[in-house]
């Protein structure tokens, strides 16, 4: 199907709550980090991603082909790793409406971030085994070690495992990424405490008669 609308936004921006959001607004596949969840054989793809965007030398490129292998499936995206290729996929789907989603502040985002998601990255809290061996006994089909190999190209490929040092530049310098290389008339920049409103005027679509959703509060983080 064509990708329509890519959320560039980092994890912690309300990325849960814009897939909610765009399933309300009849885009049947959204692809999220939980996708990996609902299909991990996609992961070793991904990785081929991670491998052509930051060991070009010595990997095959990922071309259109490859992520409408990947993609193709859906009508817009949003979360981890999708920011990471943003500069692939607005090069790639030039049609598609780019939403950036944001928090507050950088300190906004970083309070989040590293309260959540963090931990579950950074080799001395706990090890990746541990988290992954917690996540297959909550999610018991999923095949162990796929979600590994996520993990170790978010670490070893962005600063998102080295938050205190390098965390609120990332944020800054990806989100800054996204003004540079997609045009005015084709960014939102979107705060989900807006609502409905301004993100239905860009999509050009109706605001529904239900409330937006707000998943995944730091408090929710905390009991999965």
């Amino acid at each position: 199907v064509p990708l329509r609308v890519l959320v560039l936004g980092q994890s912690r921006t309300g990325t849960s709550s814009m897939r909610a959001a765009l399933k309300i607004l009849g885009h049947n596949e959204v692809f999220h980090f939980m996708h990996l969840f609902e299909n991990p054989l996609q992961t070793p793809q991904w990785e081929r991603a991670f491998k052509a965007k930051f060991e070009p030398e010595t990997s095959p490129p990922f071309t259109k082909s490859d992520w409408d292998s990947l993609l193709g499936h859906c009508s817009a995206l949003t979360d981890t790793p999708c920011h990471i290729f943003a500069e692939e996929l607005v090069a790639t789907y030039p049609d598609a409406k780019v939403v950036l989603t944001m928090r507050d502040s950088v300190e906004a985002w970083y309070r989040s971030y590293s309260t959540t998601i963090w931990p579950f990255l950074k080799h001395d809290y706990v090890t990746p085994t541990l988290f992954w061996r917690a996540v297959m006994w909550l999610r018991p089909k999923m095949p162990f070690g796929y979600l590994d190999i996520m993990h170790r190209c978010m670490v070893r490929y962005t600063s998102l495992g080295r938050i205190p040092e390098e965390g609120r530049r990332y944020y800054e310098e990806r989100n800054e990424a996204i003004h540079r290389i997609v045009p005015q008339e084709n960014l939102l920049v979107f705060n989900v405490k807006e609502g409905w409103e301004p993100l239905c005027r860009f999509l050009e679509v109706d605001v529904p008669d239900v409330p937006f959703p707000r998943l995944f509060e730091a408090e929710q983080f905390g009991e999965l």
